[in-house]
């Protein structure tokens, strides 16, 4: 993003604590899909011009889904915490962090997700990008990995990027398409 001439935050500390969201959606052929986020924790610590922060995430998802007399029920959670610096000019001097995602339980479509884990890490100045990745596990088999790398200038929004992907397993793709009943197979 351009500088922000005049720009100016100075935030000592902003949470939302607890927060509890649903969703129900009732289909047409009579099944229903309940999705609620709960123990939604979000907080931010020292947001100001060059100066260091904290972004706190952590949440808990649950998707039920009965249609045709199947019942699917998905169990999640995630948490994590990012480390920044600022610049005088609001742009970013330092990220670092990571947010681990997991799920905790799974029933009927969603049965074989059970165990699953992603890592997202970052870790980024605004010449480099040194990690942004996305590691896959079943328990702690490794299923597939999502990394990019190289220099970047945040001035100018240009970078000399490298993507590279690392065997995604099936069982990664099929929990992306599972909502949407999706199969990858072998």
């Amino acid at each position: 993003p351009p500088a922000m001439p005049n720009a100016s935050a100075n935030v000592k500390n902003v949470s939302v604590k607890n927060l509890d969201l649903r969703a129900t959606q009732t289909f047409t052929n009579g099944g229903r899909q309940n999705i609620e986020l709960s123990g939604v924790n979000i907080g931010l610590d020292q947001l100001k011009n060059g100066g260091s922060g904290k972004l706190t995430l952590a949440a808990a998802m649950k998707m039920d889904r009965e249609q045709g007399g199947a019942n699917d029920v998905l169990d999640t959670s995630g948490s994590g915490t990012i480390d920044f610096t600022l610049g005088p000019d609001l742009l970013p001097q330092k990220i670092q962090g990571k947010v681990t995602h997991q799920v905790v339980k799974g029933e009927g479509d969603f049965g074989t997700f059970a165990g699953e884990r992603s890592e997202l890490n970052l870790d980024l100045t605004p010449t480099e990008i040194k990690d942004f990745s996305i590691n896959f596990f079943q328990k702690d088999k490794a299923l597939g990995a999502v990394h990019v790398n190289g220099p970047l200038d945040l001035q100018k929004l240009e970078g000399h990027l490298t993507l590279t992907v690392q065997s995604i397993d099936r069982q990664v793709l099929n929990l992306v398409g599972a909502g949407r009943g999706w199969d990858f197979e072998n």
